[in-house]
């Protein structure tokens, strides 16, 4: 199942937008949804979808919360979830 990784410390700038990045392969879900790409193995998706949920949560029990991560990686995530039919507020 697909995971994803952050780097960065919540703790490197207190008090403002968050500096940390998801490596989650948004881009790539994203890219190859949006274009129709058929080279992707059936269940892909689903499963790339699943395993952000699982890392969210991860994250969530790391105590990491929504304003520790940089505004433009979330922004990244909705747009390859919404691009795979999903709704990003599940």
């Amino acid at each position: 199942m697909p995971v994803f990784q952050w780097e960065g410390d919540k703790a490197d700038a207190p008090g403002k937008e968050g500096t940390i990045l998801l490596n989650d392969d948004d881009w790539d879900v994203f890219s190859s949804a949006r274009s129709g790409y058929t080279g992707i193995r059936s269940g892909y998706y689903d499963d790339w979808f699943k395993g952000i949920q699982d890392e969210l949560q991860r994250m969530k029990n790391a105590k990491i919360g929504d304003q520790d991560v940089k505004m433009t990686e979330w922004e990244k995530l909705v747009l390859a979830i919404t691009s795979i039919g999903y709704d990003p507020g599940i």
